[in-house]
């Protein structure tokens, strides 16, 4: 079994979602049934969203919603994080890590426990985490499907 990732920019331009449902479905196809993603943005909130349709299809395949600062997300005493009850939350221990870096290393680590990137990066971008963690993702050799340029 395999794992694939998320990660793009805040803002996601035009509709994607189509793309995202085929492409999730395609790596579930090659036996990748853990997919990771975090809380900043649009594409994550895509990404979610596409992942919780495809668990309706396949009940086995596991959702980890990486959080950075449990001060970005409202705790529910009963259910955990309000907006993820249904799935996995992870937090990787970065709280050494100065705040404004702490979304990059968190990338940084789940793309390395990943076997592959599902993405919606501009890479004519220079600045950003969403091209850090693309740069970082092809440096390590992971397989990277960048739904920017589709």
């Amino acid at each position: 079994m395999a794992t694939a990732c998320f990660l793009g920019h805040r803002f996601v331009y035009g509709n994607i979602e189509n793309e995202l449902n085929a492409v999730i479905e395609k790596l579930i196809n090659e036996d990748y049934d853990k997919f990771l993603m975090g809380t900043h943005g649009a594409f994550d909130s895509l990404a979610i969203d596409a992942c919780r349709r495809a668990r309706v299809r396949h009940p086995n395949i596991k959702i980890e919603v990486i959080i950075t600062s449990y001060h970005t997300i409202e705790k529910d005493k009963d259910f955990g994080f309000a907006p993820y009850r249904d799935v996995e939350t992870v937090m990787y221990e970065i709280e050494d890590v100065y705040f404004k870096k702490q979304i990059t290393v968190s990338n940084q680590k789940m793309i390395d426990n990943s076997d592959a990137l599902v993405c919606y990066v501009d890479e004519k971008r220079t600045t950003g985490g969403a091209i850090k963690g693309f740069e970082y993702a092809k440096k390590s050799g992971k397989e990277i499907i960048n739904l920017y340029s589709i």
